[in-house]
């Protein structure tokens, strides 16, 4: 691995995306998804926890970003030719071509990202939401997106994914405090650890950046409700026993008539 780390490393820095996917300019959309995807795999960041990269693991990372990179800018026919035209001319991108064409890039991995969690197509959502936090790790909404799609995924472990998705809002809410819904989704993860009062503490930090959040709203209301029942059954309880645990008080002694008369004698 440490080998095809340094070899792709090298093309990422060369900026040739038809050399660093191993394919050559005539190749088919097909075969950039088929070259991507067998690369993706290899640098996805769950499999290079795995290996023991040590000082190449930055290096494997990079590789990551430019592999998506190459695959966004080859599956768009504008920006293939475009890449097409400066690796004839043999002139790299200026940083501001590359500013923008990583935004767009970022744009398209969240649309595919929220269209594959529209479909509950978990693996593919994960994959586009990784992808964009790769390209834009200082937008809290890719970490939001993210740990949304692990929180809803029923094909992982319980516990392992409710752990990672509340470390990815707790990333967003740290980047932008004003994202309601990273307080939101982390009020979720509580909720479903049964921690309630740490629950409505996120519900209403969601509230107080966005009053009119409906989610949040309503599970503001439920917890109010479910506050409510609990102390209500609580002072039925009480009342009963205050009602009859309570002993009935013996009758005062009346005087008797003959006692005045006497008294009075």
């Amino acid at each position: 691995m440490s080998k095809l780390v340094l070899e792709k490393k090298t093309l990422a820095d060369a900026g040739d995306y038809f050399a660093l996917l191993g394919i050559d300019e005539s190749a088919s959309s097909d075969d950039v998804k088929t070259a991507y995807f067998r690369l993706a795999r290899q640098f996805h960041p769950d499999t290079l926890k795995k290996q023991d990269l040590g000082d190449l693991q930055q290096d494997a990372s990079i590789v990551f970003k430019k592999l998506t990179d190459a695959y966004q800018t080859l599956m768009t026919p504008s920006r293939r030719d475009a890449h097409v035209r400066e690796r004839k001319a043999g002139q790299p991108l200026n940083p501001e071509d590359e500013k923008r064409l990583v935004e767009q890039q970022g744009k398209i991995a969240m649309h595919q990202g929220r269209m594959a969690l529209n479909r509950r197509a978990w693996g593919p959502a994960e994959d586009f939401f990784r992808q964009y936090v790769e390209l834009m790790p200082d937008d809290a909404r890719g970490w939001v997106s993210l740990g949304w799609c692990l929180f809803q995924n029923p094909n992982l472990d319980l516990k392992d994914r409710l752990q990672e998705a509340k470390t990815y809002f707790v990333k967003a809410s740290n980047l932008d405090g004003k994202n309601a819904d990273a307080h939101y989704y982390l009020s979720l993860y509580y909720k479903e650890r049964k921690e309630y009062d740490l629950q409505e503490r996120e519900v209403r930090k969601a509230l107080k950046v966005d009053a009119e959040h409906v989610p949040a709203q309503r599970e503001l209301r439920l917890l109010e409700m479910r506050s409510t029942q609990k102390g209500g059954s609580q002072s039925i309880v009480d009342f009963l026993k205050g009602l009859f645990g309570k002993k009935k008080p013996e009758p005062e002694e009346e005087e008797s008539e003959e006692e005045p008369r006497k008294k009075r004698r």
